[in-house]
């Protein structure tokens, strides 16, 4: 949409110059100034440009940081995971619990004579 009316614009005021310049009319002036309204035309082209341009550069950057998130994700995936050297036993599930350790004697209830 801001292409074509940067286009738009464009048109117009180029028109309206060449008019100007070939007929040496200058009925189309901003009112209380000297300049002409196609040099209006033309900064709202540019002003058209421009977003047109950021638009698209910004779609571009977000396609490309959904690329790179996509192939991060998909190396996560592929490669696997090396265990780690030491691991923390408190955090350990997998083993079962460990045994108690046997009673020594003076776990034991006291002997009745």
């Amino acid at each position: 949409m801001n292409l074509f009316l940067g286009l738009l614009w464009l048109l117009g005021g180029i028109v309206l110059l060449a008019y100007e310049w070939f007929t040496q009319d200058r009925r189309f002036t901003l009112r209380g100034t000297n300049l002409s309204f196609a040099w209006a035309l033309l900064v709202l082209a540019l002003y058209n440009f421009v977003r047109w341009w950021g638009i698209r550069s910004l779609q571009a950057q977000q396609r490309a940081q959904q690329i790179n998130q996509m192939r991060r994700g998909l190396e996560l995936h592929r490669a696997p995971r090396e265990p780690s050297d030491n691991p923390d036993p408190a955090f350990n599930f997998t083993d079962y619990p460990r045994a108690p350790p046997p009673p020594d004697a003076t776990d034991q209830p006291p002997s009745r004579p």
